[in-house]
């Protein structure tokens, strides 16, 4: 028996002698393969999933009882194949079914006597060669005339993948292949290389590849310190790894001179405030916008040295909302540095603030003489509110059916009395609500528009 290897919805049995009598339905749900048409990286529930299985030995005696293989494709690639004991509707296949064998190999389906044992919705290409057919030939057996092709001396056994890594003037880079053997048997491969304008050195290197397994190649090559953008050499190599004519493939290698972008300068902090008092313990740190800045780093600390560091992390915007709770009454320390393709920035100025908790003032107490006015209102009104300690402050305006249409983030209020006004010319007559909210602690109202 060989080795079944599933590769996504590939599935491939190698081996020397194959002697396969199992099954092979479609799976479902979780399985193999990504359903795509729903823009998702989600598995259909429900949908069934054709494995394509390949097929890769020496001598192959193939049978199966009615709907045993029920597949995507089935591809044979051998010496010699067998078909017996093949019941009605034993083979099905979704796509092509491919019957491929080296010159002087050989099919034989004698031994298949039920109607359309074997069955495909596309192409059944096989061989003409040897061809030892069934009686009665392939109409009762097969649901379709195959189509015979001609016999090869041997078939692309070894899948290459290339990647080009560096691209600087004056830089050495490398050509990667990742050579795939699906053959019964170990292979070397054997790959001969040159370029026209001498960027990588002409040579050959041999690697011999297990069955069923990978291994790559690394080539150099520099480009001349001399060269001009969009310059290129063409590298070609062949790869010998048995097939009678081993095709020629080229690489176009392409200097590309590109200018590291400048670093970043220093980021500028905006909230909390600098020794803000009474901070909620899940605030929001927002900075401003550095120019040629990527992303930023940000640090949170309860030193002033950043020894205890207790938030490290990125943004790709200029704010960052912690969303776990910190210790309360404590003071933190935060910096803030933008970094993009040429390097990071140097750190911003240090900002601390102490967070709300037990010696704070009485969040019951924090928010007081809330007011609006006029009420009602016909285009503008201003909401008015007390505070007895610093805090960070966010208003919301709801409509009557609960749907937010204005938010105003206030940031850190210093303690005393505080205003902002609300301009509802875009909206129609109505019931509102607003809500003044700090930490924990909010305050409600409802106001009305009329025209």
């Amino acid at each position: 028996m060989g080795t079944l290897s599933g590769i996504w919805n590939y599935a491939y049995l190698v081996s020397e002698d194959t002697n396969f009598s199992g099954t092979i339905p479609p799976a479902k749900k979780g399985t193999s393969r990504i359903d795509d048409s729903k823009n998702s990286n989600q598995i259909a529930a429900e949908e069934d999933i054709y494995y394509d299985v390949y097929f890769h030995a020496k001598t192959i005696t193939f049978s199966a009882d009615m709907d045993a293989v029920d597949v995507g494709r089935l591809t044979f690639n051998c010496e010699h194949v067998v078909f017996e004991n093949i019941a009605t509707d034993g083979v099905k296949c979704k796509n092509e079914l491919v019957i491929q064998y080296k010159d002087g190999g050989s099919a034989d389906f004698s031994a298949l006597t039920n109607p359309n044992s074997i069955s495909s919705e596309s192409v059944i290409s096989i061989t003409n060669s040897n061809i030892i057919e069934p009686t009665g030939g392939f109409t009762p057996v097969f649901n379709k005339e195959p189509q015979l092709v001609d016999p090869v001396e041997g078939w692309k056994y070894i899948t290459e993948i290339t990647q080009v890594n560096g691209s600087e003037a004056g830089r050495t880079g490398e050509i990667f292949f990742s050579l795939f053997n699906m053959y019964y048997s170990d292979v070397d491969v054997t790959i001969e290389y040159q370029s026209e304008n001498g960027w990588a050195a002409a040579g050959s290197v041999t690697k011999t590849i297990k069955s069923l397994d990978f291994d790559t190649v690394a080539i150099p090559f520099t480009i001349p310190g001399d060269a001009q953008e969009l310059d290129t050499d063409k590298f070609t190599y062949t790869l010998n790894y048995g097939l009678p004519n081993p095709v020629e493939q080229k690489i176009t290698l392409t200097c590309r001179i590109e200018k590291a972008p400048d670093v970043p300068g220093m980021v500028s902090l905006d909230s909390p405030a600098d020794e803000a008092e009474n901070v909620v313990l899940q605030p929001e740190l927002s900075w401003v916008e550095t120019a040629e800045a990527d992303y930023y780093m940000i640090e949170l600390a309860a030193d002033v040295d950043f020894n205890d560091v207790v938030i490290r992390t990125i943004s790709n915007t200029t704010s960052l909302l912690i969303d776990s709770d910190l210790s309360e009454n404590t003071v933190y320390y935060w910096h803030v540095s933008a970094s993009n393709g040429g390097g990071s920035g140097d750190w911003s100025a240090t900002w601390s603030f102490r967070s709300e908790g037990q010696n704070s003032v009485d969040p019951m107490q924090l928010l007081t003489n809330t007011k609006l006015y006029p009420n009602p209102f016909s285009e503008t009104t201003t909401l008015e509110y007390t505070l007895s300690a610093p805090a960070y402050i966010r208003i919301n305006i709801h409509n009557a059916l609960g749907i937010r249409i204005a938010a105003f983030d206030e940031g850190v209020k210093d303690t005393g009395s505080h205003s902002t006004v609300f301009n509802a010319a875009n909206h129609p007559a109505g019931i509102y609500y607003y809500t003044i909210q700090t930490g924990d602690v909010s305050e409600s109202g409802k106001m009305m528009l009329v025209r």
